[in-house]
């Protein structure tokens, strides 16, 4: 962790709350930084950042330079919250879309992506695009919401997810699946495919931050009815070979 004058502000609780689309990115982002060696110097690819708040905390907590790429969210709207969280000397964000980046060929250290890699890391030809802008030795990591086991169909998903499978849960995978599906490019080694410390407590709370905020979603709803645990949030970590 870095200290003294240049370490930046911690966002409040608030702040978190307010700026976080999915389930809490800080406990999610600690989760991957568990398995991925960090440090100042290093720079840092925050793909699908949101609105930003796993950039500043990989910032404050690392000290590495990082990429906040979204292709939603305002850059402009972005740097004012890292301005406000005095890091704009270390975060720096973009819009760009996933499938289109415009950085050179091995440019970063790591590649993360929280909360956001099930919307464009189901083409298999994903991963060996994104590890083409990690240096060997690299890391690539998600945390994402996903199966204790595999479901293949519509037909095979439990009945509260069967009437919104097509549109919300066909591209949720298991960890395994995600597991076998890096591991079969060649392209990486597996370094954590597992869920992350307490998974199911981080989906309950995002739950009652739901109900709190009035902010109700479809991640919220099948976590109440998931009585057999079938949701987690899961961590994959790979060292680029």
């Amino acid at each position: 962790m870095k200290t003294g004058a240049s370490r930046s502000p911690v966002l409040r609780q608030e702040e978190v709350r307010r700026l976080a689309d999915g389930q809490n990115p800080i406990a999610q982002a600690a989760a991957l930084a568990g398995k991925i060696p960090l440090g100042p110097g290093m720079r840092l690819l925050d793909l699908g950042c949101g609105r930003a708040v796993s950039s500043l905390w990989f910032a404050r907590e690392r000290g590495v330079s990082v990429w906040a790429v979204d292709r939603d969210v305002s850059p402009t709207e972005n740097l004012e919250t890292i301005r406000k969280a005095g890091a704009d000397a270390l975060v720096f964000p973009l819009r760009a879309d996933a499938r289109d980046l415009p950085f050179a060929d091995e440019y970063f250290d790591a590649a993360i992506a929280i909360d956001s890699y099930l919307y464009f890391g189901t083409d298999g030809r994903f991963l060996p695009y994104l590890a083409g802008f990690v240096r060997p030795g690299g890391h690539i990591g998600i945390a994402d919401v996903g199966f204790t086991r595999e479901i293949g169909s519509a037909g095979e998903a439990p009945a509260f997810l069967r009437r919104t499978f097509g549109e919300h849960w066909s591209f949720v995978h298991s960890v395994d699946w995600w597991k076998n599906e890096w591991e079969r490019t060649g392209l990486v080694e597996i370094v954590a495919a597992d869920a992350i410390p307490g998974s199911r407590r981080l989906l309950q709370d995002y739950v009652l931050d739901r109900v709190a905020t009035e902010r109700a979603d479809e991640i919220a709803r099948a976590v109440i009815a998931d009585d057999e645990e079938l949701l987690l949030l899961f961590r994959l970590v790979a060292r680029k070979k």
